[in-house]
């Protein structure tokens, strides 16, 4: 913020890492920008020690595996990060000073790496959700340049994860009712986060009084974006998800409906009746020789 204005200098006298300088060597790490270069080498190893044996489609296993053990890991430190800043989150989520709560930090850089790691994996083979990454990855970064909109940011990351979760759940049971409740998880999730937007829209246009001269002209609206780009992403995930549920029960269907069709030809063949005429010629006499046309003697019903 120290590049704002010159009233920024009172509340943001503190130097940017100041608060995370705690006496753990391994917070301060986490703290560290370069925290972000690490996490993203952590999943890239926990990637290929999954994926040592398997080949194939078998290693998108070790793709979920990866985002669970992600997903588990925004849970824990954003829950302590709310226990910890839960005044300062109802008062002033998307304004809120990054350093003054270290596990905001070390959430920042941890999803840092973790969003770059699955970007490599959307430019290599899954293009689809790489305009995903790529808002995360904007929204992130540009939390932690200005230092703010870090714990709504934590809010939002807990809802996502919670629909991530649900969903690696579904991929183990890979059935009809589990994916449909799957996608009612994941729809209410996506609820949450519409509510949640709402919420810090609100304060980014009602932020404290002693802020207003600090923050900027630009700053609510910059918040806004961010908080609106996230949320649209995560709708389109859910609203994919529908249309894959779709596909899926309408193909069910149809290889049903192929599969009882074959099997009732195969166990009860489909009886059509018709009539066969059966004539002859006269076996004896002469007309019988003389007559070039044979005489009809009857018809008889028969079924196939």
């Amino acid at each position: 913020m120290r590049w704002l204005s010159n009233e920024a200098v009172s509340w943001a006298t503190p130097s940017p890492r100041s608060y995370c300088s705690p006496s753990s060597l391994s917070m301060l790490l986490l703290c560290d920008p370069a925290a972000a270069i690490l996490s993203y080498f952590t999943y890239w190893a926990v990637y290929g020690a999954l994926s040592r044996h398997r080949r194939g489609r078998e290693r998108e296993k070790s793709l979920c595996v990866t985002q669970l053990v992600y997903s588990i890991q925004t849970i824990i430190i954003g829950c302590k990060c709310i226990f910890e800043g839960w005044d300062e989150l109802w008062t002033n989520a998307a304004f809120g000073y990054n350093p003054e709560l270290p596990l905001v930090e070390v959430h920042l850089n941890l999803s840092i790496g973790f969003v770059l790691y699955n970007l490599h994996h959307s430019l290599t083979w899954y293009r689809k959700g790489l305009l995903h990454d790529l808002i995360l990855l904007f929204s992130l970064v540009l939390s932690d340049i200005l230092e703010y909109y870090g714990l709504a940011m934590v809010v939002s990351s807990i809802i996502a994860s919670l629909g991530s979760a649900a969903y690696l759940l579904y991929i183990r049971k890979d059935t009809t009712r589990g994916h449909l409740e799957f996608i009612i998880c994941f729809g209410f999730s996506r609820l949450l986060l519409l509510f949640w937007t709402l919420f810090v829209v609100y304060k980014a246009f009602d932020p404290p009084r002693t802020h207003w001269r600090v923050i900027g002209v630009w700053s609510p609206p910059c918040v806004v974006a961010m908080q609106l780009l996230v949320f649209w992403a995560e709708i389109d995930s859910w609203a994919s998800q529908c249309r894959k549920f779709r596909r899926e029960q309408w193909r069910r269907y149809r290889t049903s409906m192929r599969n009882m069709r074959k099997k009732m030809e195969e166990e009860a063949p489909l009886k059509t009746p018709f009539f066969v005429t059966i004539k002859a010629r006269e076996k004896w006499g002469l007309a019988g020789l003389a007559s070039s046309s044979p005489r009809r003697v009857g018809r008889v019903k028969f079924e196939s």
